[in-house]
């Protein structure tokens, strides 16, 4: 019996291969090649006619932990909102003011060989962010040097994960002592757009 709904390295390709892509919204690019060869795509979207140098950046990561499928299926529900919007007029402020990047999946060489929390390394990828290297995390390697490239124009980052017991939508943040509400702005305007999925408590 699998832990979650499964969530295939290929069913993500096939899928952005799917993608109709129009230009003025989407672009796609290979940010690293994983030790076992396999992309590590960055998929950006904005509204092109607006791009400017102070255009600020949505980063949204997805799938550190191979088994937290879930995090693949809500990535996957961005991509399609933004591209087909359920709520156009959102949507275009969006597209409008940022620049929206998304790494649908960090791991996919532990996904392939169905790893739960590890790359192929046997690393867990969300402990090595401080200092991560090329023989034992090279994914975060890449895609924090892609990050870094944007540094003091990302608004917020946004990493998508599963939980091994609690259910339906929930959040956490990273300690800042020098802003602490800064990690509780995201949950607190979510629960005011989404009433009855969230609660900020």
């Amino acid at each position: 019996v699998a832990y979650n709904q499964p969530y295939t390295y290929t069913k993500l390709c096939q899928k952005l291969d799917h993608i109709a892509i129009d230009t003025n919204k989407m672009s796609r690019s290979i940010i690293a090649r994983t030790p076992l060869g396999n992309r590590i795509e960055i998929v950006t979207i904005t509204n092109k006619n607006t791009v400017g140098n102070n255009k600020k950046i949505i980063f949204i990561t997805a799938r550190a932990h191979p088994v937290e499928t879930a995090g693949s299926y809500v990535a996957e529900g961005i991509i399609d909102e933004l591209l087909n919007p359920t709520n156009p007029d959102l949507v275009s402020h969006l597209l409008d003011n940022f620049l929206i990047k998304i790494v649908p999946m960090i791991n996919p060489d532990g996904v392939i060989v169905g790893n739960s929390r590890c790359n192929i390394y046997g690393f867990d990828l969300n402990r090595q962010w401080k200092e991560p290297a090329k023989n034992t995390a090279p994914e975060i390697l890449s895609l924090k040097r892609a990050i870094l490239k944007y540094e003091g124009r990302i608004e917020m980052f946004l990493d998508l994960h599963g939980h091994s017991t609690k259910k339906n939508v929930f959040a956490y943040g990273c300690h800042d002592i020098k802003n602490p509400i800064a990690s509780r702005e995201f949950p607190y305007l979510l629960s005011k757009l989404s009433t009855t999925d969230f609660v900020f408590s």
